[in-house]
């Protein structure tokens, strides 16, 4: 989706190849069959590392320490917002509030410990967000790519 966004974005011609998994399509990218990939820093920051994948754009808030030369996507296209991956810590429905305030809590504690983000796989970013924000990014990201998998006439199985 994202790579369909950029294209959109930057006014670029591409050509979708699907694939089921970022393995078969990093294998295609590194031989030459195919010319560029949006994918999950655990899956190409150890080949943007070595040298056999060049790092165009970081989808990040700031550059990643490990790859500094890589511009951020803001640096590299100002105005254009794409969506990163991010994990969510979910519970049953009408769990009571002073839980759902105590997980939280608990939660930003363990990612405020020093080196914690160290820790994290692949360049990802510890990003806490409470209940109410989590809930409001849910109804954005739902609502931004619902328009474009409604655009490009993506329907399920």
């Amino acid at each position: 989706m994202n790579l369909e966004q950029l294209r959109r974005g930057l006014d670029f011609p591409a050509e979708h190849i699907p694939y089921r998994t970022s393995g078969a399509g990093l294998a295609d990218l590194i031989a030459g069959r195919v010319q560029m990939t949006m994918d999950a820093a655990s899956v190409t920051l150890p080949h943007i590392q070595r040298g056999t994948l060049r790092g165009l754009a970081w989808n990040g808030p700031a550059r990643n320490p490990s790859i500094p030369d890589v511009p951020t996507l803001a640096e590299a296209a100002p105005g254009l917002a794409l969506m990163n991956a991010w994990q969510g810590i979910y519970g049953p429905a009408g769990l009571p509030a002073e839980l759902m305030a105590r997980i939280a809590q608990d939660v930003g504690a363990i990612l405020a410990q020093p080196g914690f983000a160290g820790r994290m796989p692949g360049g990802a970013e510890p990003y806490l967000l409470g209940p109410a924000e989590m809930a409001a990014q849910l109804r954005d990201d739902h609502a931004r790519l619902g328009r474009l998998v409604a655009d490009i006439g993506l329907e399920r199985n």
